[in-house]
């Protein structure tokens, strides 16, 4: 068996098998030249060779040949044997050496130490060699008060680049040539140039006019400036009229390089020039034809295709007088159309609208129109109608609509802010007037279908709605807010992409404890149930989106802004 250690063999004993199992195949050392060699034979996990290319002893782990360290074990020192590569504490080296130090300590890195002794009192060093005849050697040099050098060539001394004395001095071959970065103390008895002495540039400079070595601080006695054809600048102020002063620029006063215009909120002084706008103040200064100015006799105007103009109108019909327009008056001058409120006096040419007054210069059907009795009239699927009113019973009268009076001919539904008088039908929202004075103390529970007179209703009542009875239908094609006449309705949310259904707060919409609503998500954008200001809505799982399309589910007022959230919901 192998590790059966050294043996010693007596004359004339016989060898036996095992003896050349045991001593020979598993405890002798094979010799290879090269990989290609020792490959060539079959392995057996433990035996060991040596490779003469690289001069490494290995052993055959069972599934590969691996080198072995015969002085450190473990990951205190691994090689590389395929990529030549050695690891100190690092069990898969990355570089030809590499070494790895535990987090925190504080033991150094690496330590090239020289043991005592006059054997040992030399340089101690190491160098860099591209392998090109490039050679750099760091180290101490024990023959120069072992000082810190970096050396050109494969000696300490003999091309001193950099040195470091004992006393921290650094000297550099050559001097430093780029810049420094930072503040430098000591001596500076060694610079050369102005950096030792400096007080002032070596060559001044003109600055804005004004020349300038360091020496003492610009006072500007001249400012150079260019020409600009900026449409809008920013005129340079002063805070006072002399001094060593900082412009600075209001806007209020702006100048237009591209017309030559100053602009300013108000201008005091004499004036000179065109002005635009309004002037107060005497004109007594003024020159040129300010002062002598007469109202204009002709105007120049020009042809337009502007379909929305308006038209000029005066105070008087003489006189000095501004131009004004009046909303009731306009004129299309892409179609020629003006158009007025009223128009008086004789008139040619086609009218639309209402004509008032006499007829006898009208022609054609104007001249023998007689009133309407019937009107043509289609139907309609539009979903938001206004509804035809007149101002009386009878007459001849325009039609006009109210925006409290409107009809949905897509659901049939007429909706009015009040209504009036008997009503046959279901009623949404609330009732007011003299028709029904319930109240919950005269009557718990309406059985019955009827008349209800001299019923009053106060406090909170809960009216139940019977087996097979038609509820309210109400469609909302996006984001919406309950309002109190949803009570117990059916909401139907439809619309393609995600909406948002809002309880709002009690002080906002004071639904009886007990109302119900029922909220069908009938379009394929999911239906979440939004808390309005200080509402609180229960649920299983806190859910507050109905899951899928066509699913739903009941609104319960449960206390003053607590909601009950019951259906086929998700997270």
């Amino acid at each position: 068996m192998a590790g059966a250690g050294y043996r010693t063999w007596s004359a004339t004993e016989v060898v036996t098998a095992a003896n050349v199992q045991t001593y020979l195949m598993d405890q002798v050392c094979l010799v290879f030249a090269d990989v290609t060699a020792r490959n060539a034979i079959t392995a057996s996990e433990g035996m060991i060779c040596y490779l003469k290319s690289i001069d490494q002893v290995q052993t055959y782990n069972g599934s590969a040949w691996v080198s072995v360290t015969s002085v450190l074990t473990g990951d205190v020192l691994t090689e590389d044997s395929t990529n030549l590569r050695v690891g100190v504490n690092e069990s898969s080296p990355g570089a030809a050496l590499h070494v790895e130090v535990k987090a925190g300590t504080t033991d150094q890195l690496v330590r090239l130490y020289a043991r005592t002794g006059a054997e040992h009192d030399a340089d101690l060093s190491f160098a860099l060699d591209n392998g090109t005849g490039e050679t750099y050697t760091i180290g101490i040099d024990d023959s120069d008060s072992d000082a810190f050098k970096i050396s050109d060539g494969a000696a300490l001394g003999t091309n001193d680049r950099m040195v470091i004395a004992s006393s921290g001095a650094m000297t550099v071959a050559g001097g430093i040539t780029t810049n420094i970065t930072g503040n430098a103390s000591g001596s500076s008895g060694s610079c050369t140039g102005l950096a030792a002495t400096a007080t002032a540039l070596a060559t001044g400079r003109t600055i804005g006019g004004t020349s300038f070595n360091g020496t003492a601080n610009i006072v500007p006695g001249t400012i150079t400036v260019a020409d600009t054809t900026d449409t809008s600048c920013s005129v340079a102020l002063f805070e006072s009229a002399t001094g060593d002063l900082a412009p600075k620029s209001d806007g209020g006063l702006t100048y237009n390089a591209g017309t030559g215009t100053l602009t300013a909120t108000a201008l005091a002084g004499p004036l000179t020039g065109n002005v635009t706008g309004n002037a107060s103040g005497s004109s007594g200064s003024c020159t040129g034809n300010a002062a002598t100015a007469t109202n204009s006799t002709t105007v120049t105007v020009a042809d337009t295709t502007d379909t929305s103009c308006s038209v000029a109108v005066f105070e008087s019909a003489t006189g000095s007088l501004g131009a004004k327009t009046d909303g009731g008056l306009t004129y299309n001058a892409g179609t020629g159309t003006l158009t007025a409120t009223a128009l008086a006096g004789p008139l040619t040419g086609n009218v639309t609208g209402n004509a008032s007054g006499s007829s006898g210069s009208c022609t054609g059907n104007s001249a023998t129109a007689t009133v309407g009795t019937t009107v043509t009239v289609a139907d309609t699927t539009d979903t938001s109608c206004s509804v035809g009113l007149f101002e009386s019973a009878t007459g001849n009268l325009g039609a006009k609509s109210d925006g409290g009076l409107t009809y949905n001919a897509g659901t049939g539904t007429l909706t009015a802010t009040a209504f009036a008088g008997p009503l046959t039908g279901n009623v949404t929202g609330n009732a007011s007037g003299t028709a029904l004075t319930v109240t919950q103390a005269a009557q718990s529970a309406i059985t019955s279908t009827g008349t209800l007179t001299g019923v009053t209703v106060s406090g909170t009542a809960t009216i139940g709605v019977a087996v097979g009875q038609a509820v309210d239908l109400d469609r909302k094609t996006d984001n919406y807010t309950l309002v109190l006449a949803d009570a117990g309705k059916v909401i139907e949310m439809n619309k393609g992409t995600a909406v948002n259904l809002t309880i709002p707060p009690n002080s906002s919409v004071a639904f009886p404890v007990g109302t119900q609503i029922v909220i069908v998500q009938l379009g394929a954008g999911q239906v979440t149930v939004v808390e309005g200001s200080g509402v609180t809505t229960r649920s299983d799982g806190d859910k507050a989106k109905i899951k899928t399309q066509y699913s739903s589910c009941v609104l319960i007022k449960h206390e003053t802004n607590e909601w009950y959230i019951l259906g086929n919901l998700a997270a």
